[in-house]
């Protein structure tokens, strides 16, 4: 139970260090390192655990992959690629309603970490242009992106199920799924 109450306790540390304008990366840099000290398990095993994950080949690859994409974000920004993207697909499309859904969903098919740092900009320009409130525009940026994950056959999502129910065909799921992904768009 103490376990519970110090994870919920600290957890709710992030609004408060948002709510003093503390930046998110260090309000959950700052969480973890608190539940880390609290949590009991000493500070050689907790940083044992924050440098084995720089040390995790799979780690390094997650994190090249996310500043990659910041880099391709950024540089996409500076020299106005995204306003090129955005100009070429509302002569192609028209509506630019329909546009700031459809990019965080291409976004959310090339399932790659970091794929919000790619989409956001595209959604944060279209948005301010359609005068979308910033929260709205990252709940589109969020739920378009991740309409993916509920039809892609090798989204983990999709192969999970069939482990856990077996008599459940990956089509048979999809299908269902669709109808779901049809009501949210």
């Amino acid at each position: 139970m103490y376990q519970l109450i110090t994870l919920v306790l600290t957890f709710m540390l992030i609004p408060v260090l948002i709510k003093f304008k503390v930046k998110l990366g260090y309000a959950i840099l700052t969480t973890a390192i608190v539940l880390g000290m609290v949590s009991g398990i000493g500070m050689s095993s907790f940083f044992d655990a924050v440098t084995g994950v720089f040390k995790n080949p799979s780690s390094q690859n997650t994190i090249l992959v996310v500043t990659m994409v910041s880099i391709l974000g950024g540089v996409m920004k500076h020299y106005g690629i995204l306003e090129v993207i955005v100009d070429t697909m509302q002569k192609v499309i028209g509506s630019k309603r329909n546009i700031i859904t459809i990019i965080p969903a291409m976004v959310g098919f090339l399932t790659i970490p970091g794929g919000a740092i790619l989409s956001a900009p595209f959604v944060n320009r279209i948005g301010e242009e359609i005068d979308l409130s910033p929260p709205r525009r990252a709940a589109i940026n969020l739920v378009f992106r991740h309409l993916a994950m509920f039809l892609l056959p090798f989204s983990t999502s999709i192969i999970i199920v069939p482990t856990i129910l077996p008599d459940f065909s990956i089509t048979f799921l999809i299908l269902l799924n669709s109808v779901f992904v049809a009501g949210i768009v």
